[in-house]
């Protein structure tokens, strides 16, 4: 799994569009930010994550981070 963080400029849609994204495993707010599970099978998880937010009409800056030990939990479970 890819993990890719995410400010956005309003995390509450941000979550909501990205929980609908096909290879998006889980989506976690943690206060402004999102942190992004996508799925193995994605090339381009920073890609997929902007287009579709931007599609959104929301403004946003991702990056791809390392998992911390609660992604693996998630991916696990």
């Amino acid at each position: 799994y890819a993990v890719v963080e995410v400010e956005v400029s309003d995390p509450v849609v941000g979550r909501t569009v990205l929980a609908e994204v096909g290879n998006v495993a889980s989506v976690a707010q943690l206060g402004s930010r999102l942190r992004v599970l996508v799925e193995p099978a994605e090339a381009q998880p920073v890609q997929l994550i902007r287009q579709h937010l931007q599609g959104a009409g929301l403004e946003e800056e991702a990056r791809l981070v390392e998992p911390n030990l609660e992604d693996v939990f998630m991916a696990v479970t």
